[in-house]
């Protein structure tokens, strides 16, 4: 069997109208995640030595949808770290706001994340 593109995905709540800057740092945030766990992940020698090392950004509307995948990622034993922010700047206390999918090949994402929608803009 071939092995499919291997990809970050990052999944980022529409509902909380971040900022571009806010909505950057939590991404990078995730990006630290990726760096952080590599050891534990299979994928991450082959990301990072691919020419771009893929990043997809999808848009889950409602913390319920984010709350209901995060289980879906643990369940499925899909390597992954929730994004939080602190509520220093622009929220009320410790908000998620995202998840980050560790390197996987496309193939093993789970139906529900490959349905989501690309984030196009902010």
């Amino acid at each position: 069997m071939s092995q499919s593109i291997i990809k970050a995905y990052y999944l980022m709540r529409a509902d909380l109208n971040m900022s571009q800057a806010k909505f950057g740092v939590q991404i990078a945030h995730g990006t630290d995640f990726i760096w952080y766990r590599r050891d534990e992940n299979e994928y991450f020698g082959d990301w990072v030595n691919e020419f771009c090392r893929r990043k997809i950004v999808l848009k889950v509307n409602t913390l319920e949808k984010l709350e209901n995948l995060h289980d879906i990622l643990h369940i499925e034993k899909i390597k992954h770290s929730r994004i939080e922010d602190n509520g220093l700047t622009e929220f009320e206390g410790k908000t998620f706001t995202g998840i980050v999918i560790l390197p996987i090949e496309e193939r093993l994402l789970p139906k529900n994340i490959k349905k989501l929608q690309l984030w196009r803009d902010l």
